[in-house]
């Protein structure tokens, strides 16, 4: 009888009494460091090329709007040089959950000596500039023009949007949707 007792204590300990509803997400960069394996199976020479925040066609009810820079769902591109092949890596719920060959165009890669910053960096950066405008829900894109771009888009309870650029090198606020900064 104690015996039966003990194991259905230990078996209540070690289960998570819901992990998907604790789940806070995950920022840029950890979303990338997760994705990278299943890159390095796709291509032993997968490289970085681009990455987005997304809410995976889930409704607008609540939850995480990444307003701290963390998110649940992300999008990540790589690259094969070699090819000029992309592969798309879904990481949902802070893990990949499938990955597909696609023809994006992404050929410049992009350098992770290149991420110092990522997503919860540049909500710290807006904060200290007061660039953050109290927003409902932000949005992270990196994209690679002639160099690595942070693209923070924060929407506010009125449905405005505004956009800043971010260095994610240099941790610098670029430029944001009505005036240049640097």
């Amino acid at each position: 009888m104690v015996l039966i007792l003990l194991l259905v204590i230990m078996s209540i300990i070690r289960s998570p009494i819901n992990p998907a509803c604790d789940f806070q997400g995950i920022g840029l960069k950890e979303a990338i460091r997760r994705a990278y394996p299943t890159a390095m199976e796709w291509r032993k020479n997968a490289r970085l090329a681009y990455a987005v925040s997304t809410e995976a066609g889930k409704k607008d009810s609540g939850g995480n709007k990444a307003i701290d820079g963390r998110q649940a769902d992300w999008n990540i591109v790589f690259i094969d040089e070699k090819s000029g092949q992309n592969l798309w890596v879904a990481v949902r719920e802070g893990q990949p959950e499938f990955s597909r060959e696609v023809f994006m165009g992404h050929t410049n890669p992009i350098k992770s000596s290149d991420l110092k910053y990522d997503s919860m960096s540049a909500v710290a950066i807006l904060e200290s500039q007061r660039h953050l405008d109290r927003p409902s829900k932000i949005h992270f894109e990196l994209v690679n023009y002639q160099s690595p771009l942070l693209k923070v888009y924060q929407t506010n309870q009125a449905a405005v949007t505004t956009i800043a650029w971010i260095d994610p090198k240099k941790g610098h606020l670029i430029l944001n949707s009505n005036s240049a900064i640097d």
